[in-house]
Order: structure tokens, then C-alpha cells, then sequence
């Protein structure tokens, strides 16, 4: 990456994927801290705000959706990528419904290489 490292928040309840996801974009060279639910994301997020929000959709207590508009508050520019293994978030309409245009929606599986464009993409 050029210039400064982005910093980039990883939630999702399954320890194991949130685990994954943080030692490739560790490799790839962004700050990461993992979370394994959402109110410790939002309690970290009042110390330190991420560029980048990467978060399971589905998760108990809180769902990414709650997670990232509360997150925005703190960062209105957070880019959010929105994971989700569910066939019923397959279309972006589902999002426009919701108001949600400027989340990215990734679906489970996903290649490591998606994930890092989704990343560094300019938001359109």
C-alpha cells in the first residue's frame, strides 16, 4: 500500500473466519483488529476509528447492518464490506430496500483476492 496503512476492523461470531480474514490482511499489510462480536467492535470504534468495516451480516445480539450504520457514525466515509453465506442477501436490491446502496455486499465463499479489490476499490 502507498502512503499510510489503512486501518481495518474484522467482526464475525465465528472466531475461526474473523481469524482468517485478519492473518491475510495482516499479509496483505493493513492494520487489523478482530472482533468476534459487534459491541466490542463499537466500544473499540469510540477509541479508534477503522477506514474499513468487514462484518459478518448475521451474528447474535447485533446484525453487521446495526453494526455498520452505528459504526458510520463515528466514520461517515467507513468503508463497509458486508459478508454473508445467506442466498437470501444475493441481490443488491435487498440492500436498496433498506437504504444500504453504499455497503458492499460480499458472498460467502469468497476468494481472498475479491476481498482485497473490494478493499482497495475506489467507492463509485
Amino acid at each position: 500500500m502507498h502512503g499510510l496503512t489503512r486501518k481495518v476492523f474484522v467482526v464475525d461470531d465465528e472466531k475461526q473466519i474473523a481469524d482468517l480474514l485478519s492473518l491475510f490482511l495482516r499479509e496483505a499489510e493493513f492494520d487489523v483488529e478482530t472482533f468476534d462480536d459487534p459491541h466490542s467492535c463499537l466500544l473499540r470504534a469510540n477509541e479508534c476509528v477503522p477506514d474499513v468495516l468487514i462484518s459478518d451480516i448475521t451474528m447474535p445480539g447485533m446484525d453487521g447492518i446495526t453494526l455498520a450504520k452505528a459504526l458510520r457514525t463515528h466514520n461517515p466515509n467507513c468503508k463497509v464490506i458486508l459478508i454473508s453465506g445467506n442466498p437470501e442477501w444475493n441481490t443488491r436490491g435487498h440492500f436498496r430496500a433498506d437504504s444500504l446502496d453504499d455497503f458492499v455486499l460480499l458472498r460467502k465463499p469468497f476468494s481472498p483476492s475479491q476481498l482485497l479489490r473490494l478493499i482497495k476499490s475506489e467507492p463509485s
